[in-house]
């Protein structure tokens, strides 16, 4: 690696104007070397502050050691590798500039194979291989654009927005180019979901077409290592019978044991029923315990056959929270994530990807996350007594380890002192309780401000804290020491505890994280986050949590995907406002990088002729008083006029149980199926919707996405008010009050562009086929009466609308949907 004279020159004189002091320096590289520097940070020989800029693959940091030794420190080979991850090098130079010692290579762009637009049309076009294999199959000109665009982000290694309407073909759209070009170059594509249907959808349709067209191509759905059973604790659950497993499980574990014998999978997918979470956790794969090639049943292990299927595959196709928690792993430093490594990734309902990120960029501690790893230890209920720590004392007098040895008389002394703990966790959990339902109702969340944290119930909580944090420290630690202890036997005797050795690592690596987690969330408030508690109820039981969550996930997705990844497109059917992606660039760091490819398809259904909105001019603001008895009247009038036949999306839960008993009578004497959220899984709900077409579904949240029902058992969608997110829940209240705090709106620039890409979404549930036909009944006139209403308006595909009394847009409604009619 060679410094033009020029660049040693500038290096000398910057190094100069710090005194001599440690300074950070990008440079970057042409054919004759480092032809260009610019400086990142300065400090002094003992501290550098943290490198801020940005910084591409194929740069190099250089880093000056005042004393003139190249030899780079622990700290420098940290920073390293860390840069080197990113595809950016690091070297350390002496203050003359005259010496150079390259810790890690720079990361060159590579040259790729392109896929051309002539590839991606003999695929998806007229006469392309899909149409000679599929029936029916039409060119749509959304799709073919969309494909392109994406292969041209491949081609080019940039970013991508796709906004494609129902309709679109988006999931052929990129896969199609992300195959190609994954195969052409001997890559690695990921393909992530929100949802379980879309990834059946991709396994199950989509791939199996597209092999048939592209027989070279492999794709794997990943799971959660934690899906897979692991061969060598369940024999060993096995063989121990009771010493591990509580009484309410011995009938699931002994099912298990015919299931672990026929089955090719592994997965709890594949399991016809559902084994209590507390037994699958002590059977389960987990990266803690994993002995690899150690392990007596390696080559027989679920999770590493399905990890060597994947490692072969050009495309995995994962859930948004397996893609989180392997970038959350590799952020943390760790080589091996949930995943084979990739080079790009398509996130489909990428609508859902802030929400996402702020999971797993925050952190959540409950009370039973910690005392289900204290009963993994040790727990007795009446004369019997099980866990870890009972069957490796067992173990130890059967290996003839002496009572009177210190590992062993670290071992008796360990219940006592799990208890202790048990005891006083579960005191800070209640109290924690107690003060969020002295505020909130039902599922309530408390937001930790500085009034909240300045009141004697919280210092009631955070004094039990400190006692429940102490009493875990001196837990981790006696734990430790006993591990060490049992190392210390030497390796004959290690061998006889391997398994329980390696288990009570993993359990104190799990109680060490819940113990740090908790004490930042209680006693380290940081600015750039929101920390609150929350209520929630588990089976029976009412429970807290505490939780926090950063403000913005911009910065982090910026660190870990958009400066990581060659590619990574993100596509929804919600993206855009008004054909505009500011606001969604904005909220996941991408508000500042340049060649960010964007394309917005329009949908190919013609929603003038299969669509009528109706809003109802005489319906009451939604915080007037009559609000909630015009709703119910007016989601009554509809249903009958509809026989069912509808979708009712609401924003709260409360009022979803109101109308639902105001309107019940009713509905059974016009012999109306009425399905509520809540009463039945959502799958259930949703396969009774689709089959009875006199019924009506009323739901809220997670409906408002990802329900495709096609056909005539969903012709009337009713929107009961536009979604905004509830104000005073913690995240969105302190994204707001931090955007004001900026000089911003928080209303104009956050609060209603989300509740137009949710509109978007609800409003999306009615067309899903170029067959369909229904009505939209809108009861919130604000859509009309507000300023704002007007970005809900335009971000709709064009369709007939009318605003009129109910009693007149139930009359138009009904004869829009009468056969023949027409919607103007």
């Amino acid at each position: 690696m060679e410094l033009l004279p020029e660049i040693k020159k500038e290096i000398q004189q910057e190094i100069a104007a710090a005194n001599g002091n440690e300074v950070f320096l990008a440079g970057r590289l042409g054919t004759n070397g480092v032809e260009r520097v610019q400086v990142l940070a300065r400090g002094n020989k003992i501290s550098v502050p943290a490198i801020a800029g940005k910084l591409a693959p194929g740069m190099l940091v250089i880093h000056n050691h005042p004393s003139g030794e190249l030899t780079p420190s622990q700290a420098d080979i940290e920073v390293a590798a860390r840069f080197g991850r990113d595809g950016v090098g690091f070297a350390i130079i002496d203050n003359q500039a005259s010496k150079i010692y390259v810790v890690v290579e720079p990361h060159l762009p590579e040259i790729t194979e392109p896929v051309t637009h002539s590839e991606i049309d003999a695929v998806l076009g007229n006469q392309g291989s899909i149409a000679t294999r599929l029936a029916g199959f039409q060119t749509r000109p959304q799709q073919l654009a969309m494909a392109r665009t994406i292969g041209d982000a491949l081609n080019e290694g940039a970013h991508a927005l796709v906004e494609a309407a129902t309709g679109t073909g988006k999931s052929l759209a990129y896969l199609v180019p992300a195959l190609l070009w994954a195969n052409a170059n001997n890559k690695r594509v990921v393909v992530s979901t929100n949802t379980i249907n879309l990834q059946e959808q991709l396994i199950e349709k989509d791939i199996p077409l597209l092999q048939k067209a592209i027989p070279e191509i492999k794709a794997v759905l990943v799971k959660g290592r934690g899906n897979y059973l692991c061969l060598r604790k369940f024999l060993e659950v096995i063989r121990e019978g009771g010493a591990l497993v509580d009484d309410r499980d011995s009938a699931d574990l002994q099912n298990l044991v015919p299931w672990a014998d026929s089955t090719q999978d592994g997965s709890r997918s594949d399991l016809n029923f559902t084994p209590r979470s507390n037994l699958w956790e002590l059977i389960c794969s987990d990266g803690d315990t994993c002995l690899r090639i150690q392990c007596s049943e390696f080559n027989r292990c679920f999770f590493h056959r399905a990890r060597r299927q994947a490692l072969d595959a050009d495309l995995l196709v994962a859930n948004h929270h397996l893609l989180f928690a392997d970038i959350s792993l590799r952020a943390q430093g760790v080589d091996i994530g949930v995943m084979p490594a990739y080079d790009c990734i398509i996130l489909d309902e990428a609508h859902n990807v802030e929400a996402v990120a702020t999971t797993w960029f925050g952190a959540r501690v409950t009370g039973p996350g910690i005392t289900r790893q204290l009963s993994r230890l040790y727990a007795s209920k009446g004369n019997k007594i099980r866990g870890l720590l009972p069957l490796l004392e067992r173990k130890m007098l059967a290996a003839d380890v002496h009572k009177d040895s210190p590992v062993f008389s670290r071992l008796q002394q360990l219940p006592g002192n799990i208890v202790r703990v048990r005891e006083s966790i579960a005191h800070l959990f209640s109290l924690a309780l107690q003060m969020v339902d002295s505020r909130q109702r039902g599922e309530g969340k408390l937001r930790l401000t500085a009034t909240e944290t300045g009141g004697q119930e919280w210092q009631r909580v955070a004094g039990q804290a400190r006692l429940a944090l102490q009493n875990l420290n001196l837990l981790i630690k006696e734990l430790t020491s006993l591990l060490n202890g049992v190392e210390d036997l030497g390796p004959s005797k290690l061998e006889d505890f391997l398994s329980q050795a390696v288990e009570l690592g993993s359990i104190i690596k799990r109680l060490t994280t819940a113990n740090a987690n908790l004490s930042e969330l209680i006693f380290e408030p940081d600015a750039e986050r929101v920390r609150w508690l929350e209520a929630y109820t588990a089976g029976r039981e009412r429970r807290a949590a505490f939780v926090d969550a950063p403000l913005s996930v911009a910065k982090g997705l910026e660190a870990e995907v958009w400066r990581r990844l060659r590619t990574t497109v993100l596509t929804s059917a919600t993206l855009a406002v008004d054909g505009d992606f500011s606001y969604i660039r904005q909220r996941l760091g991408l508000e500042s990088w340049d060649g960010v490819k964007e394309l917005v398809c329009a949908s190919p259904f013609d929603y003038r002729n299969q669509v009528l909105l109706g809003v109802p001019s005489d319906v009451p603001a939604p915080d007037e008083k009559e609000f909630a008895s015009f709703i119910s009247r007016a989601i009554e009038q509809s249903l009958l006029t509809t026989q069912g036949r509808a979708l009712v999306l609401f924003t709260s839960f409360s009022l979803l149980r109101k109308t639902a008993e105001a309107i019940g009578p009713a509905m059974s004497a016009a012999q109306i199926n009425l399905l509520c959220q809540g009463e039945l899984p959502r799958g259930q709900l949703l396969s009774m919707f689709r089959s009875d077409v006199h019924s009506a579904l009323l739901a809220t949240a997670s409906f408002w996405e990802g329900v495709d029902v096609i056909g005539e058992s969903l012709s009337s969608l009713i929107i009961t008010r536009l979604p905004f997110t509830v104000p005073d829940e913690p995240v969105t209240q302190a994204r707001v009050e931090k955007l004001a705090a900026e000089g911003k709106n928080p209303f104009y620039q956050f609060q209603v562009p989300q509740a137009v890409l949710r509109f978007k979404q609800g409003f999306g549930r009615l067309i899903r086929s170029n067959s369909d036909r229904g009505v939209v009944l809108l009861l919130d006139n604000r859509i009309h009466s507000k300023r704002y209403g007007r970005q809900f308006l335009k971000s709709l595909p064009p369709c007939p609308q009318i605003y009129l009394p109910l009693s007149e847009v139930l009359l138009r409604q009904k004869e829009f949907l009468e056969p023949n009619s027409n919607p103007q």
